[in-house]
Formats: structure tokens, sequence, C-alpha cells
């Protein structure tokens, strides 16, 4: 990472930050540096007795040197016995750091690296106490504790602001890592282990477990972590890169705990590691300590081996990447993904990659990026793939651009793109006004000021002095930044010849193309499925009680209460017992509040404002997040988009709104919602960030709606991207929308109905109105008279930051008011909400929240306290240890909630039932004083973080928080009893009125089964996203009702009804036959801008509430029937594969066919899928001819016993049907002599089910025990019964969901008849001229039809056809004497002619109206196909069946093209 993540650290700010340069690498040879050794340091806190030559403590002083970029002294050691390196950062900073790190080289994917950093946290020599780091997170006052593995390190960092906890931690940490205990026990519950499902029961099946075999589980559930996974595999392929050495969660069942011990002895040496730390506490204390008591007692050893460069290719190499399918995607046809990645400098070359990572912002930060423009304005995708970027991780660094949600036949355009890009690039080089614009972030972010700096540096200096680089070198950014502008002024083509140089003429470059795939989930099942298998059928009986053995000794030690008398610990009188008082001068200007803090920042103005959004209409608040993310990025004043972005970055560190949202410190009812703005930048800037955001307040421009395209479709990749990331906050937040009007608010804006709607924005192509919406907030928000403002400045730039604020202030419209921030919501209605948000991962995000207590009530400390106890006690121990999730416990917000959660989780309902025994235990108080001690510490690490001065004030000015109120909270905690923690218990948790439960995560039965579960689960059969079968109901069904001109009545009968006068006028022109292109827009869901807004929104609605069809074919083999046409060798082939595939998944060998027909299908599946099929079918010639079918031509191939089998079923009726085939199947059974029980497993299968048998089927499925898996295709929907009474006799609709919709639109009848109609991509196979025939004969039949009406005449059909469709292209006099007599009408044929001739005459202006009905009739088909068909999934997956729609023909060739899927659980 280098300087990539060094920078990153010097940028991180507590406020919203606009784009500063993200990564800084460090790299190859050294360069000449301005390094000097020196003893006089000005930074000599805690090494004012270090000098160069000298020992110390077993340690030899190499240098020392001052980085007066950074305020700092290095101070660089060798430990002489054994080598080890050490680094001491001298700083006046009193969150000192310690760091370990080791180069680790895995050589396979088990994750030996990764569970081993989790093993050996889990117990050492001086500290045998199981899991000590977990407990040290209780005993302790850290600001920070983890470990990290890396691509080819390990390192162990925590930081602490208190003396002794620094000693403490340090003492626990080098005992983890020099001496761990690497239990056996340990290695299985961390690392993987089989176990019986119920632990307690060894005839229970066995099952994998572990904590990292699930953490990876969830990694690569991430399409942008597998796609990552992918690239430096295949990038760096060679050596140590060519492995996850996180973990392949299926190569991780390959390691054993020798290999795991063996991986320790080689590389946790101290000849192998690397010492940091980083603070004002003295280094002779550190190194006294550390050589004292850990490494005099080793001796020197070859360190691990080093990573060699990777062996340059000559030509590009391309691979293909399958990932899971988003389903959250707006366009569900764009999910593929492009990417190109380079090999370029060594790491260790820290120059070149410091101009690597300028180059890499360049071609990619922001608007004026050749990347941003070429690649992410034309909207071809959803923003720059995850993995896009300069990355300094590995010993070759690497650099990846690209795009995701692509549609597959972008990729090659993708590809050129990127191939153009940097042709340009290297033509016309970037403009001198945008590489100063970069160099001026990394001036700001050199002088900003973070709590965590220590900490960051030590993270991201590690890969580059992992490889022997001097990190102290990589601290010299200035000189390195001087020696960037003379290279330009030497050569104006400085940057255009590395361009060229890495990306044109670079031949070591991996093109990787990610595409969904649907299967994605069920393949990795079966992968692992077939694992187990193998591992279990290798063991003997006497393993297998081996293994339960083993699992109960893992049970009694994980139940054992945990010994942590030998842990080092802090006590309560180790905390300061005064609060941190911040000095704050509030003032007006010009009528605006104002909150000044001087503080030590280094030469930066930080800047906050608040805007009150009480007063803003509510149909505009919720756009509110909208607003804030693009306000900034649209344009202001005389500037459009990119001239704006370019002046913020060269002179600010970032303008950016963002949601503000807090609630009254005494009551959970009150809140503040409004929006926050912030900037900071240099002192010598403040006039020009002022005039920016006088821009923005005055001038914002607000009308490019491709550019707000862009910024939404991006935002839409970001909040896919984030789901998987951080399921366990979103879990959280929506399980508490229910219960207080901050927290409904916070899931709005937020949450994952935010995701939804901003997807939904996606889907509809249409920004106008949003941006209309837009323009309506900034009318009335940018205003000064709900404004409040913050600055935290030095003493010197006080009156000039006040100065220009003042000017600022003085320009906004509007005048300020007076008035109470708070909004007071008395009607809100806390309820009970139990949730489950299906998705396609292999881990569940759970969270449970019950109403807690405000900041001020007295009962938040209590509650924050047993939060504490209950994860550290109970929850930890159960969720993680025991049940295998990566993360679990509980927190009390001051927002008034008390929330429990896991993450990354097996488990999901047993989970939440472990937060309700959390309770019980809770109030038996099963634990003692040290306990509770514990817990407060934990919140106090918490509280008494570290602030930088750019934060200093801002609890008050954000949350109206004083220091007086935080200090008594503080004594609050300080005075929490077990008595208190009781109590709080019994009347918080234990039996609340409301509770907010949330699970995000795969499907589960239960819940589907349970109707006060709300299961959300992603339709990603459809065009549109629905998450809800309610919400896809409603609309549809408001849809049917709102067009039901459109297909309530016969085609015969639109003249006599009027139906062509429902039709706007302004949608005929648009959509007449011969609007070819607009026709074809349409049925995409694509719109024209010119279109009348109600028939965009007609369109875009049939587009979204439609099934998604994809019109690629399949290549097939030709059938060598005879005299079967194209159409049902096309069904049968397609469809046969598809059963096979599921049958040999599930192991299924026993089929039964209902409605066999002639039995190509069935003989197809016996034939190639080697299947028993048993095909029953009514017609009695047609068994016959199936049956001689089946036993003629077999192959020689096919086992005997592997044959289609006919039988005629007589259906009386319904009722009996379930008895026949039950008694049917079970002869048959008998003639393959299959007598055990229990009896195998059967798949029911019916191709073109038609009319009311399909529903049937799907009753005959669920009823009867044997049948496991259902394919159905269903057709003739037109053939369906419906009586308007009695309805519980009706097939339609099945589902509970839709019934309570009251869908009975008026002429269902003729519903049906539409949704068996042709698709419109079948239609849309006829050309125009046929088309208009049609239209014309439907025409002519409705204006007979009209006549007849009118003379009281009944149509007698006097032949099949009355009228041939040829002979309309003659005109209507000769339809008219093909219809007299075709219908036989009475009488005068002169006078039924004339009067016909008359009633064409007077109406043949509606020709057009009616070609525009066909047209509106083909876009409302697929609606109406798709209502009938999810109701039916949607019965199923409420009876507990897991059940889904599949396209499985090319809908050209066959338009009844969807296959139900379901299988039951098991």
């Amino acid at each position: 990472m280098g300087y990539s993540h060094l920078l990153n650290s010097l940028n991180r700010l507590k406020v919203p930050a606009n784009r500063v340069l993200k990564c800084f690498s460090s790299n190859k040879r050294a360069v000449s540096s301005v390094l000097t050794n020196t003893n006089e340091a000005k930074v000599k806190v805690g090494i004012n007795d270090i000098s160069v030559g000298s020992e110390y403590e077993g340690f030899e002083v190499k240098s020392i040197q001052e980085v007066q970029d950074l305020a700092l002294t290095a101070v660089r050691l060798t430990h002489q016995k054994t080598g080890a390196d050490y680094l001491h950062i001298a700083r006046e900073d009193s969150n000192n750091v310690f760091c370990v790190g080791f180069r680790t080289t895995p050589k396979d994917s088990t994750g030996v690296s990764h569970i081993l950093e989790h093993t050996a946290l889990c117990g050492s020599k001086q500290y045998p106490a199981r899991d000590p780091f977990f407990k040290m997170l209780n005993r302790s006052l850290s600001t920070f504790m983890n470990a990290m593995t890396g691509p080819d390190y390990t390192i162990y960092p925590f930081s602490s602001q208190n003396s002794k906890d620094f000693k403490n931690l340090l003492s626990v940490y080098l005992d983890a890592v020099f001496y761990p205990k690497l239990r056996e026990l340990d290695f299985l519950q961390e690392g993987w282990r089989l176990e019986n499902e119920n632990p307690l029961s060894q005839d229970t099946p066995l099952q994998f477990k572990g904590v990292v075999f699930n953490e990876m589980k969830g990694a690569f559930s991430d399409p942008s972590y597998g796609l990552n996974q992918h690239l430096v595999r295949n990038l760096l392929p060679s050596h140590t890169y060519g492995n996850c050495s996180g973990g392949d969660p299926l190569k991780i069942l390959d390691l054993t705990w020798q290999q795991l011990k063996d991986f320790h002895a080689k590389h946790y040496h101290p000849s192998n590691s690397r010492f940091y730390t980083y603070g004002d506490m003295p280094l002779r204390d550190h190194l006294q300590f550390i050589n004292q008591n850990y490494l005099k007692s080793f001796e020197q050893i070859s360190p691990s081996e080093e990573v060699p460069n990777e062996k340059r290719w000559v030509q590009p190499r391309r691979i293909s990447v399958d990932a899971r399918e988003d389903p959250f995607a707006p366009n569900p046809e764009k999910q593929a993904s492009a990417v190109v990645s380079y090999v370029l400098a060594d790491i260790n070359d820290l120059y070149e990659t410091f101009v690597l990572q300028i180059l890499s912002e360049l071609l990619t930060g922001g608007p004026n990026s050749p990347f941003y423009r070429n690649l992410l304005e034309p909207n071809i995708g959803t923003g720059y793939s995850p993995v896009t970027g300069f990355d300094s991780h590995t010993k070759d660094t690497t650099f990846t651009i690209g795009l995701q949600g692509v549609h597959t036949n972008d990729v090659e355009k993708v590809l050129a793109i990127i191939r153009s890009t940097f042709e340009e690039v290297v033509r016309t080089g970037f403009p001198a006004e945008r590489i100063d614009a970069v160099l001026h972030s990394i001036e700001l972010a050199v002088k900003h000021q973070t709590s965590n700096f220590g900490l960051s540096m030590a993270m991201n200096l590690t890969p580059l002095w992992n490889h022997g680089s001097d990190p102290v070198e990589a601290l010299y950014i200035n000189s390195k930044v001087e020696k960037f502008r003379q290279n330009l002024r030497d050569n104006p083509d400085y940057l255009k010849n590395k361009v060229r140089q890495y990306f044109v003429d670079n031949t070591h470059k991996l093109v990787a193309v990610m595409q969904p795939d649907k299967d994605f989930e069920t393949k990795l099942e079966q992968q692992e499925k077939t694992i187990l298998e193998a591992k279990c059928g290798a063991l003997t009986d006497e393993d297998k009680a081996s293994i339960f053995a083993k699992n109960q000794e893992l049970l009694a030690m994980q139940s054992k209460v945990n010994d942590t008398e030998c842990l080092p610990t802090l006590h309560l009188s180790d905390i300061s017992s005064q609060a941190e008082q911040v000095k704050l001068d509030h003032v007006k200007i010009l009528g605006v509040p104002l909150q000044v803090a001087v503080q030590p920042t280094n030469g930066i103005t930080y800047f906050h404002g608040v805007l009150n959004t009480a007063d803003l209409p509510d149909k505009l608040k919720i756009h509110l997040p909208l607003f804030a993310m693009a306000a900034t990025k649209m344009g202001a004043g005389d500037m459009d988009y990119r001239q704006l972005d370019q002046q913020i970055e060269h002179k600010t560190g970032g303008l950016c709104f963002g949601m503000h949202l807090t609630e009254g410190p005494g009551s959970v009812r009150s809140f503040e919602q409004g929006i926050q703005f912030s900037s900071h930048c240099l002192d010598r800037n403040l006039p020009d960030m002022f005039q920016l955001w006088q821009s923005v307040f005055n001038r914002l421009r607000l009308v490019d709606e491709n550019r707000l395209e862009t910024l939404i479709r991006n935002l839409v990749g970001d909040l896919g991207n984030s789901l998987t990331h951080s399921g366990h906050h979103y879990a959280m937040t929506h399980a508490a929308s229910s219960l207080t009007p901050t927290a409904h608010l916070k899931e709005l804006d937020e949450g994952v109905t935010y995701i939804r709607r901003v997807k939904a924005i996606a889907e509809t192509n249409q920004f106008e109105p949003l941006l209309e919406c837009m323009r309506d907030i900034a009318s009335h928000l940018l205003v000064k008279n709900n404004m409040r403002c913050a600055l935290n400045v030095t003493s010197d730039s006080r009156e000039e930051a006040v100065k220009q604020l003042e000017g600022f202030v003085s320009s906004v419209k509007g005048s300020p008011v007076d008035q109470d921030v708070w909004t007071v919501d008395n009607e809100f209605q806390p309820s009970v909400q139990r949730s489950h948000y299906v998705l396609p991962v292999p881990v569940n995000f759970t969270s449970k929240v019950l109403p807690g207590a405000s900041y001020l009530s007295p009962d938040f400390a209590p509650l924050r306290v047993l939060a504490g106890i209950m994860s550290s006690k109970f929850l930890h121990p159960e969720i993680r240890e025991k049940g295998g999730a990566y993360g679990g416990g509980a927190s009390a917000s001051a927002t008034g909630l008390f929330s429990f959660y896991s993450y990354r989780d097996p488990k999901s309902l047993e989970t939440i039932d472990t937060f309700d025994r959390a309770v019980e235990w809770a109030i038996k108080a099963d634990y003692n004083d040290e306990a509770i001690k514990e817990a407060k510490l934990r919140v106090f690490q918490k509280i008494d973080a570290p602030t930088p001065p750019s934060g200093k004030g801002m609890r008050l000015f954000l949350s109206h928080i004083s220091d007086e109120q935080f200090a008594a909270h503080r004594q609050q905690l300080v005075n929490v009893t077990k008595d208190d923690l009781v109590r709080v218990c019994q009347e918080y948790l234990r039996q609340p009125a409301v509770q907010g439960v949330t699970i995000i995560g795969p499907p589960n039965d239960t819940t589907a089964r349970d109707s006060s579960w709300n299961v959300s689960f992603v339709m990603e059969f459809l065009n549109g996203q629905y998450e809800r079968d309610d919400v896809y109901f409603r609309e549809t069904v408001q849809l049917l009702s709102d067009f039901n001109w459109i297909y309530k009545c016969r085609n015969t009968d639109i003249l006599a009804d009027g139906i062509l006068h429902f039709i706007p006028a302004d949608w005929i022109p648009i959509l007449q036959l011969n609007c070819f292109e607009n026709i074809q827009m349409a049925i995409k869901g694509e719109i024209n801008p010119s279109w009348p807004l109600d028939l965009t929104k007609f369109v875009i609605s049939c587009w979204r509430l439609s099934l998604r069809i994809n019109l690629a074919q399949k290549e097939e083999t030709l059938s060598k029937w005879k005299k079967v046409n194209p159409k049902k060798i096309h069904e049968v082939v397609n469809f046969s594969q598809l059963i096979g595939k599921k049958c040999a998944e599930k192991e299924i060998k026993h089929v039964v066919d209902i409605g066999a027909g002639l039995g190509y299908l069935d003989k197809e599946l016996s034939d190639r899928c080697d299947l028993h099929v048993l095909g029953l079918e009514r017609d009695a010639y047609r068994v016959l001819a199936a049956s001689q079918r089946a036993t003629a031509d077999t192959p020689e191939n096919v086992p005997t016993r592997c044959r289609a089998i006919f039988k005629e079923l007589a259906v009386k009726s319904e009722d009996t049907l379930e008895d026949q085939i039950e008694s049917v199947v079970a002869n048959w059974f008998g003639e393959l002599k299959i007598e055990h029980e229990p009896s195998p497993p059967l798949c029911m299968i019916g191709l073109h089910s038609c009319g009311d048998l399909s529903p049937i089927m799907m009753k005959l499925f669920m009823n009867i025990r044997h049948f496991h898996s259902l394919l159905l295709v269903s057709c003739c929907y037109h053939r369906m019964d419906w009586k308007k009474e009695p309805v519980v006799d009706n097939l339609f609709p099945l589902s509970n969901s839709l019934k309570s919709k009251h869908c009975e639109p008026e002429g269902i009848q003729n519903l049906f008849r539409l949704a068996a109609q042709e698709t419109p991509n079948h239609w849309m196979q006829q050309n125009t001229l046929n088309c208009k025939r049609q239209a014309q004969h439907t025409f002519y039949r409705s204006l007979v039809q009209l006549y007849a009406n009118r003379e009281g005449i009944q149509l007698l059909k006097q032949q099949r056809k009355p009228v041939k469709m040829q002979n309309t292209s003659a005109g209507f006099e000769e339809y008219v004497d093909q219809a007299i007599h075709g219908f036989g009408l009475p009488g005068q044929v002169a006078d039924h002619r004339q009067k016909l001739l008359n009633i064409y005459h007077s109406n043949a202006h509606l020709l057009a109206a009616l070609e525009t009905l066909i047209v509106l009739q083909v876009l409302l088909q697929p609606v109406a196909e798709a209502l009938i068909l999810v109701d039916r999934v949607v019965y199923l997956r409420e009876n507990g069946i897991d059940a889904s729609l599949q396209q499985i023909f090319d809908d050209r060739i066959s338009p009844r093209c969807f296959v139900t899927l379901a299988e039951k659980s098991k």
C-alpha cells in the first residue's frame, strides 16, 4: 500500500470530505533523498537520550531522521541478536501505536496465514486463557486493536493513550505471536471442522463450520472481492500471489492443524519481523520490554523467502470470471464487468510509485479525468469497477481500470474505450491546472491531522517495508513533489511517456470479464456438498465417533467460564476523572449562529454548516439524500460541473453536502433533520473556498440531465457493493425503522429502502423530474433562514476566516429566524416488524432492535454497560465461537435504541433466539463486578477516543450535547451497578411492547411459511427490481385497473364498446404501426424524452412489471426425429437439459411427466439423461404412440431399466387425481422393483401444461410427499376457468398476497386471453405490412360487429374462417362481400353492403387508433402473463416451497418460454 494508504491516513476526516488523493505508493530502487542522520532532531519526545550508533537493550540505532513535512522524527534500529528490524516514530501525539509484522508467503489457498492470524490470538504461553485478544478488548482503553492478513504479510497493531494499557497490550500481543498455544480446538473453532448439525447428537448429518471458513464464504459472495482475487492470482501467478492468502473457502477444507503449526514455526520468528512504535512514550521502555521478555530468547535465522518480481509477459492474457447476480441491479441485463489490469513498477522504487499514484489520480479521479469522460459519462455501465485504481499491496505494483454494470454486448466496447483513452492521453497529455490540483491535494493531505495518524502509517508502510524498502524515505513527500515538478519542467512529455511505458506499450496486462451466473451460489453449494460427501464417505465409524467426541470437547471449552485472571487489566481509576473541556465561542454573523473553536489545525481552516429542513415540504424531503449527493457535482455560477470540480480540487479539500439527522438528547420523539455542508482549505485559500460556497448557494446549476444520470448510476453501483460489506448495519437500520421517528427517517435516507428507491429511479431512465425536485429543494433550502455554522481555526487565521464567512453569509438569500431546531413527532406509532430480505448470498446479517433510552436518561448509561457485558460474556461465545459467525454483539445508542446484530452468520433464526436468550442470561446476573468493570472500560474506549483538531466541538454543534452533559454521562457510567443492569434489562429488554427484527441473507423456509414475517425476496426474473411481492402485485393490479380498457373486451367489440376513445390522442402518432423504432423502444422499456409523460410512465411500468427475456439463443443438437417441427425440437432439447441438470443436482433419478403427450420429452430424458420417466397422459392414443416410440431405437448404452414408461391417467375429478397419481406411482415403483423405504424422490414435470392443469399440478406437488422437485411450463392461460363466485374454487389468484389486492379486474377472462397471446418479441418478427394487415382485419371485423349490434343481428360463422386474412388487402368492399356470406347475414345483401360501407366511411379515421391499441396490447401482454406466473411462485413460497421462474426457451420460437422451478426443503 505504501504511499497509497499513507496519504489516505493523512486525509481521513471525521466530517464528510470530497475526493483527495486516495493513494500513494512506494517502490523500487533508491533515489537520491534529502534524508539526513542527525542527533539534533527537533521532535525529540521520548528519544532525548537516543543517539546514532549506540546500543540500547540489544538494539543498535542505525539512524535518526527528522521529517519536517510530518512533524516527526524517525528512528531506525536493528536487534543485534536476531536481526529484527525496528522503526520508531517520535511525535507529539498521545495516541501511541505498536505493530509487529511478519512476511508470510503461503504456497496454497488454504488460508493458512489468515487462520494463523486468528488462532495466534486464542491463547499463549503467558496468557493461556481462551481467546485473550477478545478478552483484552474489555480490559483495556485501547483506541484500536486488531490483526490483519495481507497478500504476503501479517500484522498485529494496537493503539492506546494510556501508558499502563500500552504495556499490557504489548505483553499480550508479543506473547501471542511468539508463544501461541495453537491448540487443536482453537484451530477447529477458528479454521474449519466437521460438526454434526445438532452438536449434541451424533446421529445428525455432518456439516462444515469455522469462523474463517464462514468469513471467507461471505467475502467471496461479494463480486468485487472475487474479481480482485482472480485478478491478483492471474496477473501475478508465479509465486505467493497466485494463491488466496485469506483462504478460498473450499481450499480451506484441505488445511491441517499440523500445517498451521509448521507455518507459524517458519514465519513467526524475530528474524522475519518488523517492529513499529509511534507516539510520545519513551522508546527505551519499549526496547527494554521487547528484548528482555522476548527477543533475547531467540537466535537469528534466515528470514522468510523474498517474493520475486513477476517475469514480464510478452503477450496480454484474458480470463472470464463468474459471479452471483446482483439482486439490486437497476437493469438485470447489465451486470457484467470488464476490466484491464497492468503490472507496473517494483514497490521498492519509491519515487516511481509516487508518480504512478499521481498518474492514477489524473487518469481516473473526478469528471476532468479522461477515463471519467470516456468510460463513465456515456453511461454504458454503473460506474468504475471497485477494483479500479493503483494498488501497491504486492511486490510488483499494479493498476486496474474497468467498468461495472455493463451489458454483455458492450464488453468489447468498454475494452476498446480503455485502449483508446490511453492512446488519447499519450497524444494530448494532462492540462497543467489538473496536475496542479492533484499536487494541491497532496499538500493539503500532508498538513491535515487525524487522530489515527500513527496507526494508519503503520499499516500503510508495511507492504513496502515488507519487501526491504526504507520506510522513512517513504515519508519524505514534499521532496518527491519537488522532484516531480522538476521532471515536468525538464520534459513536458514526462507523463505522456509514463502512460506510453506503463499502459500503451505494456504487454503484461490482463483482461478480465466478469459475468453473472444465476447458478453461482448453487454451484458453490454443490462443490461444497461434493467435498463434504467425499470427506464423510472416507470416515469410519471410529472416525465419526472421534469427531463427535472432539466437538463435545470444543463445546465444553466454549461453554466453560473463561479464566481471565492471567490477563492484565486496567481499573476504573486508570480512567481520567475529568472530561476534556473544549473552549468554544458562540457569536452571530448577520444573524446566523456561529461556533468558533480555536485549535492547532496546522494552517487549515475547517468549516461546517447545518441547514435545518423542518420547513421543507414532505414531498421534497424524500429526495434530500440525492440532492446532498449531487449538489456540488452539477456546476455552479459560471462553472459547469467540470470547471467546478477543478476549482474545488485546486482550492479546497472538497465541498460536500451530507444528511444531518440527530435525536434530541432528552427525547427520542424530538429530532433535528437537515443538510450538513462542510469543507476545509489551506488558510491562504479562504477567500476562494467561500467564493465557491457562494456560487453553490446562489447559482446552483441543476439542469444537466445526463450528468445526473451518471451520478445516479455510479451511486447505484456503490450502494450495491456496500450491501455485502456492511450488511449488519443495513439490518440494524431496517430493524429499528419501526421504533422511533429518527430511525424511520434513517431507513428512508440510508437503509435498504433508500437503495431500492435509488435503483428504481435508475430503472426509469427519467431524471428530469428528479432535477425539478432538486431545483425546488435548492430554492427552499439554500438560504440563511435556518442556517448555523462552525469554524475550527488557528488563532492566527480566526479573524480572516470569520471575515470570509461573513462575506459568504451576506451573499446568501433569506433572513435568519430564531426558532427551536427540534421537530417533535407525536404522531409516530412504534410497531412490531419482522422482515427478511432474501439475497443470493451464503451467509446472514441479522439484527433485533428494541426501544432503549435517550442520551440524558439515567438509564442510558446502564444500557450501554449492559450491551458490553452481553456482547463479551454471552453473545461472542454463542454467535462466533459456537455458531461460527464472523461477529456479533449488542449496542445501546443515544438514538434511544438497543440493538443486537450478527455479521456473516451461517445461522439466522437460531441467532435471533440467541438474542432472546441473552436477555434471560443478563437478568440472572451470572456475572461479577469484574465483568461490569470490563464493560465500562469498553464504553470508555469509545467515548474517550482521541479527537483531532478538526473535530473539536462537533459533539455540541452536530448533536447538541454539551461538555457538561457529556461529563455527567461519564460519571453515570462509572456509577452503574449490577442492580442497575438487572433493572434496565427487565424494564427495556425482557418483554418489550414493540421490536424490530431483520434478516438479510439466503432463503429460509421458516420465514417463508410464517405470515408474521415480511419476506422480501428479489424477484430476479422481473425486469423491475422488486423485493416484496405485495409491492409488485399492488403496482401490477393498479396498472391493469388503470388501463383495463386495453384488454377488457374482445377485439371484435372494440368499436361497439367505444374502446378507441380511451386512447390519449397524443399517443396515437407515436405508436402507430409505421412508427417501428418507437414500438421497438417501448418494448425494451426505453423512451423518447419528447413522448408525453403519461405514455412514458405506461411504457416504463409495462417493462418493469414484465418477466425478463433474454434473446440469446442456445446452440442445439438437431434431433433425429422425423416430422417434428423445429419449435418442438427447441422445447424438448432445452427443457430436457434443464431437467437433467436439476435432477443431477438433487440426486433425483425418477421423473413423472403429467401430460406427456407423444413422449418426445420423456424419451429424451431417459436416453440422454439416464432417468427413469413415468409419462401420464389422458389420451389413450397418445399413450400408445409414446410407448411405441419409447421402445424403438433405444441406444445400446442406455441401461435396460432406464426407460420412459407411459400410462393412461383417467381423470374424473381433481379430488381423485391425487389418489390416482399416488397409486400409479406406487405401481411404477413396483415394476421397477423399488421396495425400500423411504421411496426415492420424484421430480414432477410438465411441458405446456394447459389452462388450469398448471395450478392443479402445483397442488399435487405440495400434497404428494414423494415429489421433491417441480419443473413446469404453463400455457393456454385463456383456458383457465374463472368464476366470480365462489372465489375459493378459482385457481387464480392462488397466493394470499395477490388475493389481498382484490385482483378481480373487469374483463379478467380477457386478461387471461391477453396473457396467452404472442410475446412482443414474437410479434415483432412480423414485417410492418403483415402487422398492418392484421390490424386492418381486426378493424374490419369490429366494424362488422358494430353493424351487427346496431341491427340486432347475431353473427354465426358459416365456415371456420368467415373471411380469409389475405383478402383484406383488397379493401373493405371485398371484405364486406366475404363477411356477408361468411357470417350468413339474413336479408338483402345490397342493404347490408351499403350500411356496412357507410359505417366504414364514418369510422375509417379510427384505424390509426386501432393500430395503437394493438401495440398497447402487445406492451401489456407480458404484464398479464407475469402476473399469472408470479402469483403461482408466491403461492408456492407462501407454502414453504423454494420457487422461482427461469426463461428456458427463445420466446421468438416458443412464446410460453418460462419454467416454474420449485424445490421442497429437506
